[in-house]
């Protein structure tokens, strides 16, 4: 396995992509998982209507990505229904997790059942999304994605275990056989086993503490030396979970 790993990693190239705002989630699936997450956690939402100071109440009642718009709740107090109908569209807030999320969405029509009001609004362009890492990472959804990598020159220790969690920029591991990993140490021989191919790259640690299961570690990592063309694989497999993730959402 050691040749194997070293000629799989003997023509990596720097990679010259550079990540977006580390806020600002563009992605239509990225954005449809996040609403789902806050439609499915009752999020109570803060909402403005442009060059307005008064803030109102709200909440999610639908998300429709595939048609392209979500449903919300009333406006409380319903002051703000006649000013929403006037200015068409609305500056919404509020936070999941202890994480902070903003978007902006405009007015598509407006509904009503037993006497309140409801909103067809846009699905958002762009949302906001502060959370504490730097990039948006996603579970892998039980699915247990290979990881082998080799730890050191001399010693040549094989590291072995499989992939939680993917980001643009890092992974989060599960290692096998308790091993314990150096914040800072650089990992040069790395191979990840995806569905469309393996990926080579250079891992830095970031973090590593005990995992829950007996015997393996969690180590989370980022990525400081990738070819171009694995980003494009990455970025592939992160578009299938959060599709994914949106299904299920949608169907519990």
């Amino acid at each position: 396995m050691f040749n194997a790993l070293k000629k799989a990693l003997g023509q990596q190239t720097h990679s010259t992509v550079t990540p977006a705002s580390p806020h600002a989630l563009t992605g239509h699936s990225q954005i449809s998982a996040l609403l789902m997450q806050i439609y499915k956690c009752r999020v109570l939402l803060d909402v403005r209507l442009p060059e307005q100071a008064n803030h109102y109440t709200s909440a999610l009642l639908g998300i429709y990505d595939e048609h392209g718009f979500i449903v919300m709740d009333g406006l409380n107090p319903t002051s703000g229904h006649r000013r929403l109908l006037d200015a068409k569209r609305l500056q919404v807030a509020g936070r999941l997790d202890g994480v902070d999320f903003s978007f902006s969405t405009r007015l598509i029509d407006v509904r009503e059942k037993q006497g309140t009001a409801f909103y067809k609004m846009t699905l958002p362009e762009q949302m906001i999304y502060r959370q504490r890492r730097l990039d948006f990472r996603i579970g892998t959804l039980g699915r247990k994605f290979a990881f082998h990598a080799l730890r050191g020159d001399s010693n040549a220790q094989i590291l072995a275990g499989y992939l939680h969690d993917i980001s643009r920029n890092g992974v989060g591991l599960i290692l096998e056989n308790g091993t314990m990993l150096e914040p800072g140490e650089q990992l040069a021989s790395c191979i990840i086993a995806l569905p469309d191919g393996k990926v080579s790259c250079t891992l830095e640690v970031c973090h590593c503490h005990q995992g829950t299961a007996p015997g393996t570690t969690r180590a989370g990592c980022r990525f400081t030396r990738i070819e171009n063309a694995a980003r494009v694989q990455i970025q592939r497999l992160i578009s299938t979970l959060e599709r994914d993730k949106a299904r299920r959402l949608h169907g519990a």
